[in-house]
């Protein structure tokens, strides 16, 4: 996670999941909280997923789609 801006970030919530190209419901997805962060900090993050197919059955990456949410934590 990089914050770009010249300004501190307050505490949030980053939900990603990863969508097959053709559609279709998560084949994976995880939370995680992020604490304040400074101007112009970056931070590397690390969570368990839970994933709907055996990895082998997991399409290449090209196929996937990603899609992220952010939301503050009050």
């Amino acid at each position: 996670v990089v914050n770009h801006s010249p300004t501190d970030l307050p505490a949030f919530t980053i939900n990603v999941s990863a969508v097959s190209a053709r559609g279709g419901a998560p084949l994976f997805s995880f939370s995680n909280t992020v604490q304040n962060m400074a101007a112009n900090e970056s931070r590397e993050l690390r969570t368990a997923i839970s994933q709907t197919l055996p990895p082998a059955q997991m399409p290449d990456w090209q196929e996937l789609r990603t899609e992220v949410r952010i939301t503050a934590r009050e």
